[in-house]
């Protein structure tokens, strides 16, 4: 997609009134993404039947009314909004929540060299650059069955909440985003990570981050709230920066290999959290589960120390490390296959200046071939 075709679209009021306002207004790429999205559902049934499992064997309703009551009015406005089945809405909201419960759910039945690819998605990195400036950035890598569908909705402001640009697919909450006070977080799947069919899942974890006025308050979402799947959080803010390695147990800071002023740095392997209990023992032990992820995330954690290695990080560097598509570092992905492993699609760039006026630069595609486009609020 072009940047400059993606719907940009502004929400306001109550949960239940963005929701209906979101789904009127994308009636027909919801209407076109939801086959896409049911077809790329690896659940071993149809997707009905797997949202309807994972809701049955799983308590995120209690989680999302728990920690975040007016997100679920939301996406019930969505449904209604766009007029789809309210099951297919809650089920695009469980992005890496589907990933890992189909994974495990496999793990029962048949060896791990049998399984489906092993999710492995996004890389990001950061730096803050003075007391009042911070940069940080990602490649939202998903799949090409959202090409064509990315949208970025404008949140206004409301009493309890900052205005938020919150980047996503037609349909979803949220992928990830930037406040106008400057917070904004990137966010990369941790499948090793332990879960919890009692937590929060992904999407709504990040809105909750985005509703909040600082730094701090921020990280006492993520260290608040129990986590539906494991992820890192690369969190920023004016002057801040902070990368927490999230499981269903506990959130866990990654600290970085260069101290409290070099840059912060993730792909798909943990860094910090050894909470990956289930994982291994399903994989038969420690080797067994490194021998499971036939990934590229080194390659790209690697990239990305490279590319930081040339100095301080500025807009244009971040920009530069995340357009990187060599065989050994494939940040930008464009949907090949590299070294046997299909390596996926970037849908998104993001790039945030959190200052005291934030800036998102934002390439819709991978920003090796997609142009960047300044969004302020």
């Amino acid at each position: 997609m072009r940047t400059a075709d993606m719907p940009v679209i502004k929400l306001a009021g109550s949960g239940r009134a963005r929701g209906r306002q979101y789904g009127e207004a994308l009636r027909r790429q919801i209407g076109d993404l939801v086959p896409r999205w049911e077809a790329q559902v690896d659940g071993g049934s149809p997707a009905k039947a797997l949202i309807d499992d994972i809701l049955k064997e799983t308590r995120f309703d209690r989680a999302i009314q728990r920690w975040a009551p007016h997100l679920w009015e939301e996406v019930q406005g969505i449904a209604e909004g766009s007029g789809q089945p309210l099951w297919k809405i809650q089920g695009i909201q469980l992005l890496d929540e589907i990933w890992w419960f189909t994974l495990y759910r496999k793990a029962g039945k048949a060896p791990w060299r049998e399984h489906a690819e092993i999710p492995e998605r996004c890389s990001a990195l950061g730096q803050v650059r003075g007391p009042k400036a911070t940069y940080s950035g990602q490649n939202m890598d998903i799949g090409t069955w959202i090409e064509g569908h990315q949208v970025l909705l404008h949140l206004e402001e409301t009493e309890a909440a900052p205005a938020q640009l919150v980047f996503t697919y037609a349909g979803s909450i949220a992928l990830n985003g930037l406040n106008a006070r400057g917070i904004g977080y990137c966010c990369n799947t941790l499948i090793q990570l332990d879960p919890s069919a009692t937590g929060l899942p992904m999407a709504y974890v990040g809105r909750r981050v985005l509703e909040q006025k600082s730094f701090g308050d921020a990280l006492g979402i993520l260290r608040g709230v129990e986590h539906a799947s494991g992820q890192n959080y690369l969190l920023g803010a004016p002057g801040r920066l902070g990368s927490y390695e999230c499981s269903g147990n506990h959130a866990i800071a990654w600290k970085g290999e260069h101290g409290a002023d070099g840059p912060l740095l993730h792909t798909n392997h943990p860094l910090a959290s050894r909470e990956g209990r289930i994982f291994t023992e399903m994989s038969g032990g420690a080797e067994a589960a490194k021998r499971a992820l036939r990934s590229t995330t080194e390659g790209r954690y690697g990239g990305l120390k490279r590319c930081a290695a040339n100095g301080p990080l500025e807009i244009e560097t971040i920009k530069d490390t995340l357009r990187t598509k060599s065989p050994e570092a494939p940040i930008s992905r464009t949907g090949e296959t590299v070294g046997g492993n299909p390596i996926g699609y970037t849908v998104g760039c993001t790039i945030y200046e959190h200052k005291a006026e934030p800036v998102l630069h934002l390439a819709a595609g991978p920003p090796c071939s997609t142009e960047f486009m300044d969004f302020r609020f």
